[in-house]
């Protein structure tokens, strides 16, 4: 990943639009796809998704998973599309908590305590990277850092110990990432970016966001993928996430209506993807018109 990879966690993204270039789907040689809204919502496959990742496979055309969900590990991830019939590679699987695990490498000795709001995904991924997990309603004594995410099981008391470590002694505050909701079958609910507001309100300190539309997590996954800015594009149901981010690198960005954003917040929005569609199987026939 680099030498200088912590340096670009917060780094200015130049803008609301940054590096903006118009794509073409000719020339799309890696898609890097987040999966709430675009590939399944909740444990549900949306339509098309065999026949999207087979037309992808046909066209040659590289992808990987980017997910702000930090509640599931990279094993999960590649259980689940598994389960849809998607075989996946962990290396294709580039989750928030993965990238706060390895930036707090970056910025805390081995061994340090990290209080953690979230779930197994964020635990799992820091305990891996050599750190000691405090996530109870219980305050450690000392802490290098407090890192939250989604966390279904919130509890007043965690917030509260959050809060003291962060006030009280100053510790780095990250967040996963600041999507304030996800879609699932009954509708948008809280998201990790909700907890993170609470936090900030309590503490009156903003978090350090680690996932999209951060730069890192694209940059990682374009690394790893052995992927090229001029020939690669990003795939996600979230202007404020996928499209800012992506194209603040300047990328090319797809925007589909199956998840957070409708037709009518993509056209009022000052941020314009290259692609607007309904679903990824309005984007699979787009692709195969695009090689015809």
């Amino acid at each position: 990943m680099g030498p200088d990879k912590g340096k670009r966690f917060g780094a200015d993204r130049g803008g609301t639009h940054g590096i903006i270039r118009r794509m073409d789907l000719k020339t799309v040689r890696t898609l890097l796809i987040d999966g709430d809204g675009v590939l399944w919502r909740a444990n549900d496959p949306l339509p098309g998704l065999g026949g999207f990742f087979e037309a992808l496979a046909r066209q040659g055309i590289a992808w990987g998973l980017l997910t702000n969900n930090a509640s599931l590990s990279v094993a999960s991830y590649v259980e689940k599309l598994a389960g849809f019939g998607v075989q996946a590679q962990p290396d294709q699987v580039f989750t928030s908590a993965v990238v706060a695990a390895d930036y707090l490498q970056q910025v805390c000795p081995p061994g340090s305590p990290i209080y953690v709001i979230g779930e197994a995904g964020l635990k799992e991924a820091i305990l891996a990277a050599g750190f000691i997990v405090h996530s109870g309603e219980e305050q450690p004594d000392k802490a290098a850092a407090v890192v939250a995410g989604i966390d279904r099981a919130l509890t007043y008391n965690k917030l509260k110990v959050a809060t003291r470590l962060i006030r009280g002694q100053g510790v780095l505050f990250i967040g996963t990432n600041p999507d304030t909701t996800f879609p699932t079958p009954d509708g948008l609910v809280p998201g990790a970016g909700s907890i993170l507001a609470a936090l900030a309100a309590a503490t009156g300190q903003e978090p350090l966001i680690v996932g999209k539309p951060a730069p890192t997590m694209f940059q990682v996954a374009m690394q790893h993928l052995g992927a090229a800015r001029e020939t690669t594009a990003v795939l996600g149901d979230r202007i404020e996430t996928d499209i800012e981010g992506a194209q603040a690198l300047g990328l090319g960005t797809i925007l589909v209506l199956s998840g957070v954003t409708t037709r009518e917040e993509a056209e009022r929005s000052s941020i314009r993807p290259d692609l607007i569609l309904e679903d990824i199987t309005a984007l699979t026939a787009e692709l195969e018109k695009a090689t015809a």
